[in-house]
């Protein structure tokens, strides 16, 4: 990508951050759920939150309850009529004593014992409300990764895959091996593996946001038309479409390294965003040949032009 290109696919991320940022500062008071920030902001539900969390270097959560907080700070400060009560209420938590929770959580007083005189004078937040200023998102991180991050871009045909759901993986990794096992025995008594074959991994949900007990990881293999759902198997068709990829080895942190180069760094760099279906990790060495502590994977965003 030339660097006129590179620039613009830049300043259509930085626009789009933006756009949320003034919708989320402007309905500190509402709701604001995930699919509908992400809607403003015209990124794919699946994979915003991260987009948000790689440039913002935040989580969508903790940007909101910060931006809710500094409100709440700023409308004691006014010494306005409003009650404590109310001041929750207008900044968009749900009762007075979450208020009151997480404002202790984040500033070590509860809103009703804090001396805001001495707080503000301390504290960079008080800088900030001195000028009333607004967040908005300006720079890009330098891509000092280039060289030990290759990504290609190539179009993938419809997938037909069997796969065993797993729940609550992070808590529990043994019952990833054991399904693991239970789909490639299963592959293998129908003779399904061929040297074709692809075994991917892959989740709906982000583990930062799902309630860990509740988060879906699928562990699958592809297979041929003929396959048909049993028992704890699923069978579905994933559509056509564009993988970014890049081939990872290493372990854990390898692996995490790569995810948040892809949408802290190349993404926002590649005229492309994220399309509405989960990202793959295609294993290229099974866990039988290399264990389950180390990696040799291709990670796999499904993207689409900006």
């Amino acid at each position: 990508m030339n660097t006129s290109d590179r620039e613009t696919s830049q300043q259509i991320y930085r626009a789009r951050i933006n756009r949320v940022i003034d919708y989320i500062s402007e309905n500190l008071a509402e709701e604001l759920a995930l699919k509908q920030l992400a809607a403003v902001a015209n990124f794919s539900e699946f994979h915003f939150h991260r987009l948000f969390r790689g440039l913002m270097n935040e989580s969508l959560n903790e940007f909101i309850t910060r931006l809710r907080l500094e409100k709440s700070i700023l409308l004691m400060r006014r010494q306005s009529p409003l009650s404590l009560t109310d001041i929750a209420v207008e900044c968009g938590f749900n009762s007075l004593s979450n208020f009151s929770r997480t404002f202790k959580k984040h500033y070590g007083e509860s809103p009703g014992k804090i001396d805001l005189t001495t707080f503000l004078k301390n504290s960079k937040i008080g800088q900030t409300f001195a000028h009333e200023s607004r967040y908005y998102w300006q720079d890009f991180p330098a891509d000092e990764w280039q060289m030990d991050f290759p990504v290609r871009v190539i179009k993938q045909p419809p997938l037909r895959i069997a796969y065993i759901r797993c729940l609550g993986l992070h808590l529990d990794p043994a019952q990833g091996v054991a399904a693991y096992q239970r789909l490639m025995q299963w592959a293998r008594d129908r003779a399904v593996l061929t040297p074709a074959t692809l075994v991917i991994g892959m989740s709906p949900d982000n583990p930062e946001i799902t309630p860990l007990d509740k988060y879906r990881y699928d562990l699958c293999v592809t297979v041929g038309e003929h396959i048909k759902a049993e028992a704890e198997i699923n069978v579905t068709t994933m559509p056509a479409t564009s993988f970014a990829m890049h081939h990872c080895t290493g372990d854990i942190h390898q692996v995490e390294r790569a995810w948040h180069y892809f949408f802290k760094v190349w993404l926002p760099c590649s005229g492309y965003q994220p399309a509405s279906l989960p990202a793959l990790e295609i294993f290229l060495k099974l866990p039988e040949e290399i264990g389950w502590e180390t990696f040799d994977i291709e990670c796999c965003v499904p993207v689409e032009p900006l």
